[in-house]
């Protein structure tokens, strides 16, 4: 069933597409054209910016590896590096090289980056489109979501995350977001200004 409503214009969305056998979602505005491969972590394969047409992100030369049609290598630990394309990914529950907590082995960054999300529409209309997505991780009981959205004439993707554990005990967790920036944009000026903050609950 498509999400959005025909439309060529404002704010739309869609979820008729797939790329190399992965669900596809397409955000889009006047300034913004976001992919997202729904059946690959949740993964930002394309943010363009429409007037300059720049794609923000890196995309390897290898492409897109779809994790069900391809084997890992037996040679790794890392299924994460045998199917990374660049773009963004998020990254739970650990980051770096692979890891063991409480007896349980973690691959390089994690588990959830190449699982398959859920979605739902939460909004569609030509002033504002957004989508829900989440997911829960296989070996930890986190689960997590987020919320995509675009508004009319406003080159800003909005995007609220939140991981939550559903299990009955304290957990530790690495939770990032990996993005590889295109050569197009990474050009003498680029300004990358990330406003972090550290947060202690």
């Amino acid at each position: 069933m498509s999400l959005g409503r025909p439309r060529n214009h404002g704010c739309r969305i869609s979820d008729e597409w797939t790329f190399k056998g992965l669900r596809a979602l397409i955000l889009e505005n006047e300034l913004l054209r976001v992919v997202v491969l729904v059946d690959k972590g949740s993964d930002i394969i394309e943010f363009r910016y429409k007037s300059l047409d720049l794609d923000f992100l890196l995309l390897t030369p290898g492409g897109v590896r779809n994790p069900a049609q391809n084997q890992p290598s037996i040679y790794t630990q890392s299924p994460f590096s045998d199917y990374y394309s660049g773009g963004w990914n998020d990254i739970l529950p650990n980051g770096g090289p692979p890891a063991i907590y409480q007896g349980v082995e973690f691959g390089q960054h994690g588990e959830i980056s190449l699982l398959a999300w859920e979605y739902s529409l939460l909004e569609d209309n030509p002033e504002r489109v957004s989508v829900r997505l989440w997911v829960r991780a296989l070996h930890t009981p986190f689960f997590v979501e987020k919320i995509l959205t675009l508004e009319s004439g406003k080159p800003v993707l909005r995007i609220e995350e939140t991981v939550t554990n559903e299990g009955d005990q304290p957990l530790h967790l690495m939770w990032g977001q990996h993005i590889a920036f295109s050569r197009e944009f990474l050009k003498e000026g680029a300004v990358i200004d990330i406003p972090a903050r550290e947060l202690c609950q």
